[in-house]
């Protein structure tokens, strides 16, 4: 019986501190510049706080937006280094799927790849969880299929938000890193 309890009570520690590095990952995001996507009817704006360039940095070393296909673009608050990873890991399934299916990924099959690639790290504790947040952008081509019996004209902006616990949810605008609150607030009012 003591065996089990202390066992049990392992485990409880260890997911525990667990939600702990998600809590800091979030933390990290917090801290991160700020980011801002907005999408319209038939177009996609995207806002990036640039902070000041050291002396002897070059220039595009710590890039926080990725083009990840032709119509799909990836931008990031929190660790750099994180986001790099997971965007290269959506360019190899944006190339993946264009090589299995002979046309472009939807936006929302790249997010929902990436959604179950950070929360299964986190929820099987195979990694620590990543200190970013990453929002999706891009435009879809609506075309006629079973589920869209009247494809649009036009291609379609999505914009999908990624967190470090791996929630994924779609917006109409959102902002990530520091301030954020505030310009979500602002965005939430127009």
């Amino acid at each position: 019986d003591t065996k089990y309890y202390r066992n049990d009570k392992e485990e409880f520690m260890k997911a525990h501190a667990h939600l702990k590095d998600v809590e800091y990952a979030m933390e990290a995001v917090k801290r991160g510049l700020l980011t801002v996507g907005v999408k319209g009817k038939t177009m996609m704006a995207v806002g990036m706080e640039r902070r000041e360039l050291q002396r002897l940095e070059v220039h595009d070393s710590n890039c926080k937006l990725w083009q990840v296909d032709e119509h799909i673009i990836g931008f990031s608050a929190g660790i750099v280094v994180d986001a790099k990873s997971l965007m290269k890991k959506c360019m190899v399934e944006a190339i993946s799927w264009r090589m299995q299916y002979e046309e472009c990924p939807t936006v929302g099959h790249i997010a929902r790849f990436l959604s179950a690639f950070t929360s299964d790290n986190v929820l099987n504790n195979k990694a620590r969880p990543m200190g970013c947040s990453i929002i999706l952008g891009g435009c879809d081509i609506m075309g006629e299929s079973e589920n869209n019996p009247h494809p649009k004209e036009y291609p379609v902006p999505r914009l999908y938000m990624i967190d470090p616990s791996g929630a994924l949810r779609e917006f109409k605008s959102y902002a990530i890193g520091r301030f954020a609150d505030i310009v979500n607030d602002f965005l939430k009012a127009e």
